[in-house]
């Protein structure tokens, strides 16, 4: 009976301190889009960020204009996922773009923007002074 609980505790112990080692997975639908960012001032650098540690994509340099893009629609299934990555999915899905810009001299902007099937929306963005 002791060395049951000793082996159950053990057990217990490993996989507590080593955690779940099943990686992270999911389905995703995704679509082409459009969209244009507009920066006052011009002349920002702008990245789509991607999730789950993918590089970001640099999409040029404002104004952007009719830019094509890739968004996640519809999360379809997600396995074993962390917190802080269940919630870049979230914010990235329905077809919203994560974006990342930043212009010397200002506060670098991190957002999420809205993209439509069919259109191309037209996002615009005061930076700050540093």
């Amino acid at each position: 009976m002791k060395t049951n609980l000793f082996i159950v505790s053990v057990v217990v112990a490993i996989l507590f301190f080593c955690g779940c080692q099943s990686k992270p997975s999911g389905k995703f639908d995704i679509a082409n889009r459009r969209i244009s960012i507009i920066t006052e001032p011009q002349g920002a650098m702008v990245k789509q960020k991607h999730v789950l540690g993918q590089p970001s994509t640099n999409l040029g340099v404002t104004p952007i204009i009719d830019q094509p893009i890739v968004v996640i629609t519809r999360i379809t299934k997600m396995n074993n996922m962390p917190y802080v990555n269940t919630q870049q999915l979230m914010k990235a899905s329905g077809g919203n773009v994560m974006v990342h810009i930043e212009k010397d001299g200002y506060h670098p902007y991190n957002g999420v923007l809205e993209t439509k099937a069919g259109e191309t929306l037209t996002h615009k963005i005061t930076l700050q002074g540093k």
